[in-house]
């Protein structure tokens, strides 16, 4: 099809409306010349709690201890640094750390992550 017409040499829409010289909404409430609330108290002339002279405690342990259920194999702790092929119990079960980064990681738990192989069921000693 072709056009129907041919073009002119100016629009023939008119402008929707004229812009005005002054903003046509008001404007929201006016800021206050003064806070709205008072201050709180003063602070007090010294701290009110002293720091102990000392830790009041150890830590408990800073290695994997016995297996509950009597394996011959150490429990498993998170967080502690496992290295490639150590052995550790969990949950009644026996796992070779297989990861050669080590196990140490805190997502890293035996029997839902492949970094730990399974070994086999602990056996009471």
């Amino acid at each position: 099809s072709s056009p129907t017409g041919s073009p002119t040499s100016s629009p023939t829409g008119s402008p929707t409306g004229s812009p005005t010289s002054s903003p046509t909404g008001s404007p929201t409430s006016s800021p206050t010349s003064s806070p709205t609330s008072s201050p709180t108290s003063s602070p007090t002339g010294s701290p009110t709690a002293s720091p102990t002279g000392s830790p009041t405690g150890s830590p408990t342990s800073s290695s994997p201890t016995r297996s509950p259920t009597g394996c011959v194999y150490p429990a498993w702790v998170q967080g502690y640094d496992y290295d490639e092929g150590d052995k550790i119990s969990y949950n009644g079960y026996i796992y070779i750390c297989r990861n050669k980064k080590g196990c140490d990681e805190g997502s890293r738990i035996p029997g839902e992550d492949n970094a730990w192989i399974l070994e086999g069921a602990c056996t009471p000693t």
